[in-house]
């Protein structure tokens, strides 16, 4: 018995040698930009030092050939793979507010994105005429003035309660809505807030504080 172990064992061991020396070496694939990842974020992040044109060396960790493409076709960053190892960038003045683009490494199933981000010359503002309007019992027709310097397409809003505050728009810099009667006997306070997002994802907003009379 202990003969038949014996040669059981020395015919697993030959068989492995034998795959052993028939296997091939995989180089695993090293592909990577040299920042650090943000906790809070799937991608990296390179800040920009001001609005003013410039440029700036990358540093990438690779031994493969990578593609590199950047996101949404973001015009204003434009980029050099100046070998396997560096990547140059190289931006106008942004004379608007603060913009970004995603540069993205891959290979097969690898992949690295690098977000660039470029400060404005301006910072986004917004606030409104009026922060409270007082509405009788019977309702009525609201416009109140946006005081800012984003384009009123690119601002947008949210409505506490939209059964309540109806028809809400925004055009020519003015937020107008419409309230109906009061159907409650106490007073009720609703918001609507009027906010724009930059391009680094942050959000700037105002509260108009709507307050209903009760019936």
């Amino acid at each position: 018995m202990r003969k038949n172990v014996l040669i059981l064992m020395a015919s697993a061991v030959l068989m492995l040698t034998s795959c052993w020396d028939k296997a091939e070496y995989v180089e695993l694939v090293k592909l990577g930009v040299c920042i650090e990842k943000d906790v809070d974020k799937d991608y990296k992040i390179l800040d920009l030092p001001s609005y003013e044109y410039g440029e700036a060396e990358i540093a990438i960790i690779s031994n493969v050939d990578y593609d590199l493409q950047i996101v949404d076709e973001q015009e204003w960053l434009h980029v050099d793979q100046a070998d396997m190892d560096t990547i140059y960038v190289s931006y106008p003045s942004n004379n608007g507010f603060a913009r970004s683009a995603k540069i993205v490494l891959s290979y097969g199933h690898r992949v690295d994105t690098l977000c660039v981000r470029q400060p404005g010359r301006y910072s986004m503002t917004i606030s409104l005429a009026e922060t409270e309007i007082l509405v009788p019992a019977e309702g009525g027709d609201y416009a109140v003035d946006v005081l800012t310097n984003v384009q009123t397409r690119d601002l947008a809003f949210e409505v506490s309660n939209s059964k309540v505050v109806k028809n809400v728009e925004l055009s020519n810099n003015r937020l107008k809505f419409v309230v109906p009667p009061a159907t409650s006997r106490d007073t009720k306070v609703y918001t609507v807030t009027v906010y724009a997002v930059d391009g680094w994802g942050e959000r700037v907003e105002c509260v108009l504080n709507v307050k209903q009379q009760s019936k």
